[in-house]
């Protein structure tokens, strides 16, 4: 395996998504081991190995995984962080950092950027490791594999693998769970991106208003809301 891979897959292990999804955005978020949110196109993908290990299993495996990609206490992996201007992305930002440092030994410079900057540095290549986010804009596991297709607009993570642009370019055809799974477990093992939390959509709705529905999307259809006598 790569040594830059093994590097992307020890971070991703070493992080506890629990924590973070639970304790410190903790609006009813769910950690997430893959891109996919739960639902997508009305499937249930498989998820990782280690989405059913222990946080102390990942932890040991991310060890291994770094040192055999050459980092150690006498040779630290090093690299700046950055994150966009927000109250939420910073804790996030200490806190990754924090669990970098404290199980693998990683040494990490936190930066924080306004949007507008952020966007130009991240499209331009500009940066060691950056915060993004993506929601998908319909419901279909292609707007989530599409963006890491060699030379798409949107892959600011300059992933490039013509075994993945194939097995995506087939499940667009097929629209068949199995593609989208290849693919999928594909760009997990490759790690250009670590998945962290699933978006949640907080809405308030009176007791007394029925026939409330929200779908993978947040779409409300308000035919089918009505006033509940009270």
């Amino acid at each position: 395996m790569d040594s830059h891979i093994k590097v992307r897959q020890a971070l991703s292990l070493a992080l506890d998504r629990e924590i973070i999804a639970y304790k410190i955005v903790a609006q009813g978020q769910i950690p997430a081991y893959t891109i996919f949110p739960p639902g997508i196109g009305g499937f249930k993908f498989k998820q990782p190995d280690y989405q059913s290990w222990t946080q102390a299993q990942r932890v040991k495996k991310a060890q291994k995984l770094l040192n055999e990609a050459g980092f150690n206490k006498d040779n630290p992996l090093k690299f700046n962080l950055v994150y966009n201007s927000s109250e939420v992305h910073k804790k996030i930002a200490i806190a990754a950092t924090s669990m970098w440092k404290k199980n693998l030994g990683v040494i990490v410079n936190i930066q924080t950027q306004e949007w507008k900057v952020l966007l130009d540095n991240e499209h331009q290549g500009k940066f060691d490791v950056v915060r993004n986010g993506w929601i998908g804009d319909y419901d279909s596991p292609m707007s989530f594999l599409n963006i890491f297709t060699t030379n798409q607009t949107n892959n600011t993570s300059f992933y490039s693998n013509k075994n993945f642009d194939a097995l995506v370019h087939k499940a667009g055809e097929t629209n068949k769970q199995e593609d989208f799974q290849q693919a999928l477990d594909l760009l997990t093992e490759d790690t250009p991106v670590i998945p962290v939390y699933y978006y949640v959509t907080a809405v308030l709705v009176k007791p007394y208003i029925g026939g409330y529905y929200s779908n993978l999307m947040g779409f409300i259809a308000t035919k089918d809301l009505y006033v509940i006598k009270h």
